[in-house]
């Protein structure tokens, strides 16, 4: 554990030797889908703002789905600029980087509610850029559209995840209405 927590802090800092050795060993799938998971939950922790125990835990799985998505759509990036990198090895890094979403933590800190996500997606999107591109073995301008097709998708999948939740609100209270379960 000591060896991969100091990996996730040298992985904040955008250090290129520490995600050369993430994607390189197969050891550390497990620690990057954990800190993934982490990263999820912090997420729907200060986005989601749900009253309900269920609502958060789908908040938290839809997140890390998307985000599972957005490492495909990455990998997928780099192998049409012609990157070599794995996909495992590219889904450790792009996990290990989610430990960013540890400073969205300072969202509760009354004054820093606004800038603590804008830091973090800026972060994230040097982190991805300088990352992926490591994952992926590239150099160049090519690896700024990596991080560009990471935002896209985490952008995308934020507006059908308030979508989606916004729907099964307004089916739930509709039925229960209905039921006459809960009236407003």
């Amino acid at each position: 554990m000591r060896r991969w927590a100091s990996l996730a802090l040298w992985a904040a800092v955008f250090d290129r030797a520490a995600y050369r050795l993430i994607a390189a060993d197969e050891k550390l799938t497990g620690p990057a889908l954990l800190i993934a998971f982490g990263g999820a939950l912090t997420r729907a922790y200060t986005d989601g703002n749900l009253a309900t125990a269920g609502g958060f835990v789908l908040m938290a799985a839809l997140n890390f789905l998307f985000w599972l998505l957005a490492v495909a759509i990455v990998q997928a990036a780099g192998r049409i600029l012609r990157g070599h990198g794995s996909f495992t090895s590219t889904l450790r890094v792009m996990g290990f980087i989610q430990i960013l979403n540890v400073i969205r933590l300072l969202q509760l800190v009354p004054g820093l509610e606004n800038l603590a996500p804008i830091v973090a997606t800026v972060l994230s999107f040097f982190a991805v850029w300088v990352g992926a591109g490591v994952a992926q073995r590239l150099h160049g301008w090519r690896t700024l559209l990596l991080p560009l097709a990471y935002m896209t998708t985490l952008l995308l999948g934020l507006v059908a995840l308030l979508t989606l939740i916004g729907g099964f609100d307004f089916a739930l209270n509709t039925l229960l209405n209905r039921l006459g379960v809960f009236q407003p």
